[in-house]
């Protein structure tokens, strides 16, 4: 509810993939894609059987039922570099973030980037897409040896932060992450994207607002009501 953002934030924390950058279905496609450039011949059924499932799950199936010999490792590496691939040349930023994140910058408020993608390909995207002068800390779960699922990560955030868990907004996609954010005592805002499809009744219920998009009107009303303004027009 609008009424849970009365204050401007102290310090503001985004997730990257499928909040700020339209990438979660980039991900989605690595398994296939990884079949198509080795000529790897697989079921139409495939892509649906693992367009929900964890990267290592994807990984152990397409070892298990395709016989891939390769080492887990290997394949998540490949993964990773097609992903970094797509990030340089075709990954795009959601509609309204940047002047969503324009706004906050005025008010001198810190912002921070917080991703289970790993660091390095964290910053080849934010480099690629321009959103990197926007943040003044970067990290990643996946570097740190974490999960979002976990109450620490968060805690941890927080620290740096040097302010209390109440007065942090934390932007996120991922229900699993909305969940913990939440259990710490942050201000959740739940961004729509459609690999999260699945989950949106959920989604709405436990996060303390959710927008459809940067640029809708729920996020300039989020905005306004904080006292934050409102993004320049164009």
């Amino acid at each position: 509810m609008l009424s849970d953002f009365i204050q401007p934030p102290q310090a503001v924390v985004f997730d990257m993939d499928g909040t700020l950058l339209d990438s979660m279905v980039f991900w989605k496609k690595l398994p296939i894609r990884y079949l198509v450039s080795r000529g790897i011949a697989y079921e139409d059924s495939l892509k649906s059987r693992l367009y929900p499932l964890s990267l290592e799950r994807q990984i152990q199936i397409l070892r298990d039922e395709l016989h891939i010999p390769d080492a887990p490792e290997e394949i998540l590496s490949s993964f990773h570099a097609d992903m970094e691939y797509l990030y340089r040349t075709e990954v795009q930023v959601k509609p309204g973030t940047v002047e969503f994140l324009a706004v906050l910058k005025q008010h001198g408020i810190p912002l921070h980037l917080f991703s289970a993608t790993p660091l390095r390909m964290v910053r080849i995207a934010l480099e690629s897409t321009g959103l990197i002068s926007f943040f003044d800390t970067i990290s990643s779960t996946y570097d740190q040896n974490t999960s979002k699922h976990d109450l620490a990560a968060f805690s941890d955030i927080r620290q740096r932060i040097g302010c209390p868990f109440e007065n942090i907004w934390v932007f996120e996609d991922a229900l699993y992450a909305i969940r913990t954010a939440k259990s710490a005592g942050m201000r959740v805002v739940a961004i729509s994207d459609p690999t999260a499809a699945a989950d949106i009744e959920e989604i709405c219920a436990t996060a303390d607002l959710y927008l459809p998009s940067l640029e809708d009107a729920s996020a300039l009303s989020l905005l306004r009501y904080s006292g934050l303004g409102e993004p320049a027009s164009h």
